[in-house]
């Protein structure tokens, strides 16, 4: 026979498993999505700011072309192997950074269009010649110049950028949609609890609460005096134990009262004969006047008749 506890704890303990279940998922999808998106966007954000950084090392570089072609030679030569300088170390953090498919060929690219760029500035500081200059920065008839070659490496840096904020975005359309399905397995899921709370709930009510609330009104009506009581045997050990206790009182209580009930029967009975003995008339009333016994000489006497005895 199951114990109430036992009872109580297998009824809700499927409840219990569904909700950690959920919980448990529900964590773990929250910690798999937010490491995902935090992994994207960090690795497309840094390559992001690296051809940020490394264009405006490029406007830089083309400046300081510009500068010499006005004549600012110094300042023009230090400005260029500065920003060299700076442009191939975010060069080389976007090599280390490469996760995209594709990228990797626009970054070779961009690296092999760099060291052409870095050989005609060289050539190109090293020409004394103005006009010989403005023909490497411009270019000529079939060879490409300084500007081009510098358009083309921020075109190149720009693909780059326009590559992983494509992804972030990506990244983050893929987020929105994967919370909506979570928010709409949840809700599922949530219903589903709630309809098995409300079955497991039925069930308490139909294999517990009732046969406590018949145990309840069995004794009510034992203490009301109806002694007829015989309640059934549940399943439960606790319940039953208290069954058999209060169906053992009631009967204990039926055997009294029928016990007393004939002592008081011989006790009217041997009253009866005492008092119908006496040769003298007796009679007994009652506190409001109504004749309870009289003996044969008194109902002779008085003109009674046979009192009625309540059984």
């Amino acid at each position: 026979m199951v114990s109430l506890r036992s009872r109580i704890v297998l009824t809700l303990l499927p409840l219990f498993a569904i909700i950690a279940m959920m919980g448990a998922y529900g964590a773990v999808l929250i910690h798999r999505i937010g490491g995902r998106i935090d992994q994207i966007l960090h690795e497309n954000y840094a390559s992001v700011l690296y051809m940020e950084r490394l264009k405006e090392n490029l406007e830089r570089m083309d400046s300081a072309f510009q500068f010499a072609l006005a004549g600012r030679e110094q300042d023009a030569r230090k400005q260029f192997d500065e920003n060299w300088q700076l442009y191939n170390r975010h060069l080389a953090e976007e090599r280390r950074n490469i996760t995209l498919p594709g990228e990797g060929e626009l970054v070779a690219e961009l690296t092999s269009t760099g060291d052409r760029y870095r050989q005609q500035g060289n050539a190109f500081f090293a020409e004394n010649d103005p006009a010989g200059r403005r023909d490497q920065y411009f270019g000529i008839e079939q060879t490409t110049g300084l500007l081009e070659q510098f358009k083309r490496m921020k075109n190149l840096a720009n693909e780059i950028t326009i590559l992983n904020q494509t992804n972030m975005e990506q990244a983050n359309a893929d987020a929105k949609r994967t919370a909506e399905s979570s928010l709409a397995w949840f809700t599922v899921s949530l219903l589903a609890v709630i309809a098995l709370a409300t079955l497991l709930a039925r069930r308490t009510i139909t294999t517990i609460v009732r046969p406590i609330e018949s145990v309840t009104h069995s004794v009510e009506a034992i203490g009301a005096g109806n002694l007829n009581q015989v309640i059934a045997q549940p399943s439960s050990q606790e319940l039953a134990q208290l069954v058999t206790a209060v169906n053992t009182m009631a009967r204990q209580l039926r055997d009294y009262r029928q016990t007393q009930q004939a002592r008081l029967v011989r006790s009217q009975q041997a009253a009866r004969a005492t008092i119908d003995s006496f040769p003298d008339p007796v009679v007994l009333v009652d506190s409001d006047g109504q004749v309870e016994m009289a003996n044969p000489a008194a109902r002779n006497i008085f003109g009674l008749g046979e009192p009625v005895t309540a059984t």
